[in-house]
């Protein structure tokens, strides 16, 4: 007669969460009819969820600033910054190159832009502008790549000059297409006439005009202008400023874009030029 003691073993694997219950049995190798079981064992597998493979946004949210003390004028004007994390997890491919642009609940929106992630991680993205317009509206953050994902909006409301903001009853504006700068590069004798044209499109004929500027990464900027949208008329226009005269070199690219500052936000695309006297 043998007799002493052996510890068996068993191993597999689960590929998700799951419970179960097991035993152990065994026979003589000259009694197999006669098993003898243990008493079961009873386990479970809760596996973690895996993170997503997309990028994450938080809840925007939206502070105001004056440089002055007071209520928002149009000498006084105020600046507002929104704000919202960026979240790249690690089922990802890094480097990572992340696109989004800001969005206003009235149809507004702004220049799409990057981040650049080389690890899994998060990043602030912000946006700020000025403004002596009042203005209530909620604004967001909406990755456009590599997989669109739109962030919680975070809601603001601004009273400039006395003036509660009023809703906007009649069109918005939908795109500012087709930017472009003639000429784009000039070499030659200076002062040069240049023009600047852009595309404009509203959803319906607007109450008010439109109203735009060209802004330029110089620190330069055209004079507000604006442009009917009659009923009637045509919803889109092309624009152009034309009493620009550029009398020295810009000593490299400048770059810039038009801007809708009212019934609603909205740009072109970035285009550039250069002059260069001689």
């Amino acid at each position: 007669m043998i007799s002493g003691s052996k510890t068996f073993t068993r191993d597999w694997v689960e590929n998700g969460t799951t419970k179960g219950s097991t035993a152990f049995a065994v026979a003589t190798g000259d009694d197999y009819g006669r098993w003898k079981e243990s008493a079961p064992i009873t386990w479970s597998v809760t596996c973690k969820a895996d993170e997503p493979g997309q990028v994450t946004v938080a809840k925007a949210a939206v502070t105001t600033w004056s440089s002055e003390p007071g209520a928002c004028t149009t000498a006084n004007p105020y600046q507002l910054t929104a704000a919202a994390t960026l979240t790249a997890t690690k089922g990802l491919t890094y480097p990572l190159t992340v696109t989004y642009r800001w969005r206003w609940d009235d149809g507004g929106y702004w220049q799409e832009e990057k981040l650049q992630f080389t690890e899994p991680g998060a990043r602030r993205a912000t946006h700020s502008w000025m403004t002596s317009r009042s203005h209530a509206a909620k604004v967001w953050l909406e990755v456009t790549g590599p997989a669109r994902v739109q962030g919680e909006p975070g809601a603001y409301s601004l009273t400039c000059n006395g003036k509660p903001p009023a809703p906007n009853t009649g069109g918005k504006v939908t795109s500012v297409t087709n930017p472009a700068i003639t000429p784009s590069n000039h070499t030659g004798a200076c002062p040069v006439d240049l023009k600047a044209t852009a595309t404009i499109t509203v959803s319906a004929p607007t109450t008010a005009p439109v109203e735009y500027a060209w802004r330029f990464d110089n620190n330069t900027s055209s004079p507000a202008q604006q442009i009917a949208f009659p009923e009637g008329g045509p919803l889109t226009r092309t624009v152009e400023w034309k009493d620009w005269r550029a009398v020295a070199s810009t000593n490299g690219k400048v770059t810039g874009y038009l801007q809708v500052v009212a019934p609603n936000t909205a740009v072109s695309a970035p285009v550039s030029y250069s002059v260069t006297c001689g």
